[in-house]
């Protein structure tokens, strides 16, 4: 009734009575009888009568009931707030052990009470929706649907002392009584008995209660219980609600296989496509469950063959998600920092998969570029000057000219515009550390972004002091070594010391920059983080 008082044309019952039959009677053709058309006839007429005593009653009740909250006073308001836990209490004396919260939080959920009652007749759909996303948080908290009826009732009478108009009240009361009985229905919808072994957190009382689903039906009775268009996931509830033991025991659950004669279930799939973050989440929240993921990601046979036993990994989700793009568990479990877990015998595999056929090689491109960049800035600065002795030739001129073009325009250019791009990202999204009291934008904690920053302010300090540039306007001058390109001028001179002292400074940063290409071998890798670390030790000891 609520959703038809929104429609402005004209509402044909009896032809939907019509329509419905035609349509149910060739959906079954074969099964519908004389029996079939009398059962929807008696329903539908009953139904049809219910809608047209309460035909126009929602427009009125809702400006009924807006007036009455409209004008309400603070007074009015906090009296309200209190009077409607008194007559609760009154009426339902075991509900003040689910009322435990401050009386900040109480009188919040009074108001949010008034303001659904009003909402249910403004957008009846929505309030549908987040009513049965509330019932179902209620499944987790297991409030007993016996408290609802005493609550609706303490709070109508609160109503009625506080309002003479007969159409508020009675608006008020239709509306909290609807809301009651959606949220009781979701409830005990949603009360199943994996649910309410969480609420007790004993793993003898989960495996007792999922023992009862059929093999097939066992994943979904842990990772998904729907009502209406709203679920909540088991899974995650035991997490957030702090019942560990029970999560525990839904991953040993769904990370076992089992078999009947014609298939094998295994919940791995089940798991990752309810939950593709499922990674993130655990590493957040319940560290603790990382290593039985891990484990129950592995089977190991029984049976050994020359003191080999074979071993199947599932690391399928770990290293795609369901859009077939690449996962973000390994990025998660890196930013988690625990070494046990990044060693797991799991983590291991698929983190050498995606280093070995993807990763490497958009490392190689990408390094390989950079290397060829510090090349040609080798033989702009030390080669081509130094073939000979005395001024260059008009060849290496032109040649010296082309190698630095490349390096302002091809290197410098490109780490400006990567610099800009992370700097504009992290600035959007406010990603700061505070380094001193001074706000450093997030990417720049990382070695390489920050080597990165710091050559290329030093490639511009050494285009501020370019000799060619200097030179541009005096190439065919009376001195030594003149010509098109030339680096010899006077207007050079005063540049060339700031030149060479940037010039070396930028080398020296190319080569830091190429430390990571260690990442090869491991006895490299180590050495470098052994040097490191004696770095800042003698760092600190000449402190």
């Amino acid at each position: 009734s609520l959703v038809l008082a929104k429609y402005r044309g004209e509402i044909k019952l009896s032809e939907f009575k019509a329509v419905m039959l035609s349509s149910l009677r060739s959906l079954v053709p074969k099964d519908w009888d004389t029996n079939h058309e009398v059962a929807w006839n008696w329903l539908w007429e009953n139904v049809e009568r219910m809608l047209k005593n309460l035909m126009g009653k929602p427009q009125v009740q809702e400006k009924a009931l807006e007036r009455l909250i409209m004008s309400l006073t603070e007074d009015s308001v906090n009296y309200l707030r209190r009077e409607v836990y008194k007559r609760f209490f009154a009426l339902a004396p075991a509900g003040q052990d689910y009322f435990k919260q401050s009386t900040t939080r109480l009188y919040f959920i009074a108001d949010k009470i008034v303001d659904m009652t009003i909402e249910m007749y403004r957008d009846p759909r929505k309030m549908v929706e987040d009513i049965s996303a509330l019932g179902l948080r209620h499944v987790g908290y297991a409030i007993p649907t016996e408290f609802f009826a005493p609550f609706v009732s303490g709070a109508v009478q609160v109503v009625q002392t506080m309002t003479t108009d007969d159409a508020a009240e009675d608006a008020f009361r239709w509306s909290l009584t609807l809301i009651s009985k959606i949220l009781v229905r979701t409830i005990l919808e949603g009360s199943t008995i994996v649910m309410k072994a969480i609420n007790t957190n004993q793993e003898r009382a989960l495996e007792k209660a999922v023992s009862v689903a059929p093999r097939g039906q066992r994943a979904r009775e842990l990772l998904n219980i729907t009502v209406g268009t709203q679920s909540i996931s088991p899974f995650y509830w035991s997490i957030e609600s702090g019942s560990m033991n029970c999560a525990r025991a839904m991953l040993k659950d769904l990370l076992t296989i089992r078999a009947d004669r014609d298939n094998y279930y295994y919940g791995c799939d089940d798991l990752f496509h309810r939950h593709p973050e499922v990674i993130h989440r655990l590493c957040a929240d319940a560290a603790d469950l990382l290593w039985p993921l891990l484990d129950g990601l592995i089977w190991r046979s029984r049976l050994s063959i020359q003191g080999h036993r074979r071993a199947n990994y599932y690391v399928r989700h770990l290293i795609q998600d369901s859009s077939g793009n690449l996962n973000q568990a390994l990025e998660w479990l890196s930013d988690h920092e625990n070494p046990k877990v990044i060693s797991h015998p799991v983590v291991v595999l698929f983190a050498d998969i995606i280093w070995n056929r993807v990763a490497k090689y958009y490392f190689l491109l990408g390094r390989c570029y950079f290397l060829f960049t510090l090349l040609v800035f080798i033989t702009s600065q030390s080669i081509l000057s130094h073939l000979h002795e005395g001024y260059e030739s008009f060849e290496e001129h032109i040649a010296i000219f082309a190698c630095r073009c490349f390096i302002y325009l091809g290197s410098m250019c490109k780490l400006l515009y990567s610099q800009a791009k992370s700097f504009s990202l992290d600035v959007k999204q406010r990603n700061f550390v505070n380094v001193a009291g001074v706000p450093i934008p997030e990417y720049l904690m990382s070695f390489q972004q920050f080597g990165s920053l710091f050559l290329t302010v030093t490639l511009i300090l050494m285009a501020t002091q370019e000799p060619i540039f200097w030179c541009a306007q005096n190439t065919d001058g009376d001195f030594p070594g003149s010509g098109i390109f030339t680096t010899s001028c006077p207007e050079a001179k005063d540049h060339k010391d700031a030149y060479s002292v940037f010039s070396c400074i930028a080398m020296l940063a190319y080569w830091a920059l190429l430390t990571d290409f260690t990442i090869f071998s491991m006895r490299l890798s180590s050495f470098l983080l052994v040097c490191l670390r004696v770095i800042s030790e003698l760092s600190l000891f000449l402190l």
